[in-house]
């Protein structure tokens, strides 16, 4: 959730840069070609959220650093899972991991080799 927020965020929202940036795998039973399949995604984080407020809300000397970082990451994803999704659905995507060894991995640089231990 956080690396894509991020890839999405340094991209500027753009959807042509964001897609330069990542490769997309969705399986089969995986949906968010429509809208309300879209809504779906952003409804659960916005639930997980909420739960998440109403937590900090009742306990707030309790909340360390890392999680109101996350509740922040879950606010902003939430918000913007839609829109990302909605980058995917207008490609052509493997569907299943066969496709991704065979074109997923195109144009990107080549792996750096392990060090030896």
């Amino acid at each position: 959730m956080f690396e894509l927020c991020e890839v999405w965020r340094t991209s500027k929202n753009a959807g042509a840069e964001f897609l330069k940036r990542i490769r997309i795998y969705a399986r089969p039973d995986v949906r968010f070609s429509r809208a309300v399949e879209r809504l779906a995604y952003a409804e659960f984080w916005e639930s997980e959220y909420r739960e998440l407020d109403e937590a900090i809300k009742s306990k707030p000397h309790l909340v360390g650093q890392r999680d109101f970082e996350e509740y922040h990451l879950i606010r902003n994803f939430y918000q913007q899972v839609s829109d990302i999704l909605a980058e995917f659905a207008d490609i052509v995507r493997p569907s299943t991991l066969e496709e991704l060894k065979t074109y997923g991995f195109d144009g990107l640089p080549p792996a750096v080799p392990s060090i030896p231990s």
